[in-house]
């Protein structure tokens, strides 16, 4: 069984993805705080995983994690998420993607400017799915400095 299949498209399922994506990102990133604020995961025959530290907190952090695509004279980055980590509660959650914070683009029938769960929904599946697909071709970020201070893991508790 997939590790999203038994989500279902309500709040409970939500809140249910953002652990799934939690776990996820431990198995990619075990030390947030020990990477450099940008740094380039690359595995033979897959597409290099970019990854940047947007801000770090006591219980949160926000990154952003993408691949980038060479385009006639541009590099595009897709999928352009950018993920808080919430580390007292172990969930993750997409926050942004390629920019857009109301998913709109997910969801055609949101008449309001907040997303909808079911746009969220949508959007964080997509997360564990890619982020499956990036562990399961080898990406991992390891820690730059090993001793870092105030390194947290992922799989700290609080």
């Amino acid at each position: 069984m997939h590790a999203h299949q038994h989500h279902a498209c309500n709040f409970n399922g939500l809140m249910s993805l953002y652990e799934t994506n939690y776990m996820l990102l431990r198995s990619l990133i075990p030390c947030v705080v020990g990477v450099d604020n940008q740094t380039v995961s690359s595995v033979n025959g897959g597409q290099d995983l970019f990854l940047q530290v947007i801000e770090h907190n006591k219980y949160t952090s926000c990154i952003s994690l993408t691949h980038r695509f060479r385009e006639k004279d541009a590099a595009v980055a897709l999928p352009g998420l950018t993920i808080r980590i919430y580390f007292d509660a172990c969930q993750a959650e997409v926050v942004s993607w390629q920019g857009r914070e109301n998913f709109a683009g997910l969801n055609a029938h949101s008449f309001s400017r907040l997303p909808s769960v079911k746009a969220k929904w949508q959007v964080n599946l997509f997360l564990g799915k890619w982020l499956q697909y990036c562990l399961k071709i080898g990406h991992r970020f390891e820690r730059s400095n090993p001793r870092a201070i105030g390194c947290r893991a992922l799989t700290e508790t609080y």
